[in-house]
């Protein structure tokens, strides 16, 4: 079960798009916009959150190339799933 702060990460990227790449520093970048993040974690998600999505199956880490080692991640068939509202339910 995903926590309240991975379903808030999963919900951000998949409206960027559902893909997004790692910049030097670890943060993502989705659609031309840096996730938010400061000290406090008012706002913004850890390294630690999209490796618990992965881990969960939510979302996937992918190289596009074997030339780069550029790290992107995407919203999985189960992450949108994970999203959407349950069959019959209001």
């Amino acid at each position: 079960m995903a926590t309240v702060r991975q379903i808030a990460a999963l919900k951000w990227l998949a409206a960027r798009g559902g893909d997004g790449v790692f910049d030097k520093n670890g943060v993502l970048l989705a659609m031309g916009e840096r996730q938010g993040f400061n000290i406090n974690m008012k706002e913004g998600f850890m390294r630690s959150t999209w490796n618990g999505l992965r881990d969960a199956g939510l979302v996937e880490y992918y190289e596009p190339s074997s030339r780069t080692k550029v790290k992107r991640v995407r919203v999985t068939d189960a992450g949108h799933a994970a999203l959407s509202p349950a069959r019959g339910q209001s």
